[in-house]
């Protein structure tokens, strides 16, 4: 997968892991969130949309206070 490769190489960050995740039709993510310990360190989790329709939709809470 050289071009997904290349676009996380372009985006300077620093990644603990990358998956990728190829859903069926009708599919979804559950809620979820990490892993409390994983707070001792900033981290973001970022999702990108590689090929999806007009009906697909993301939720996001808001951010934690610090």
């Amino acid at each position: 997968m050289p071009a997904t490769a290349g676009l996380l190489a372009e985006l300077g960050l620093n990644y603990m892991w990358v998956r990728l995740a190829r859903l069926e039709a009708n599919a979804f993510l559950w809620e979820h969130r990490d892993y409390d310990d994983l707070d001792q360190v900033e981290r973001h989790r970022l999702h990108i949309a590689l090929h999806t329709n007009s009906s697909a939709f993301l939720v996001t809470a808001a951010p934690r206070p610090t």
